[in-house]
């Protein structure tokens, strides 16, 4: 019983209280460093891959270019004439 008295006194019990609350913020500032650091990662990876691939699309010829914007085109046309027809298909069953 002795080794617990002095717990009950007001100093002893705020300097218990100071102990824990220090000992969860510098856990609370630890896990906040982890975080930014995996955040810090992800962003450079993510920085490493746009500017890779800035650099593919950079050395794409210009005849690549017209080529895809073609392609495009043709898709969007493609994708319209399907919209139509599905419009009038279901204008039908109305």
């Amino acid at each position: 019983m002795e080794d617990y008295e002095d717990v009950y006194k007001p100093e002893v019990f705020n300097q218990k209280l100071n102990d824990l609350i220090e000992k969860e913020v510098a856990h609370s500032n630890a896990e906040i460093e982890r975080s930014d650091s995996r955040i810090e990662s992800q962003a450079n990876t993510l920085l490493k891959i746009a500017e890779d691939e800035l650099s593919k699309s950079e050395s794409i010829s210009t005849d690549e270019i017209t080529r895809r914007n073609y392609l495009t085109e043709n898709l969007r046309n493609d994708i319209s004439i399907d919209l139509l027809s599905i419009d009038e298909r279901y204008k039908l069953v109305i």
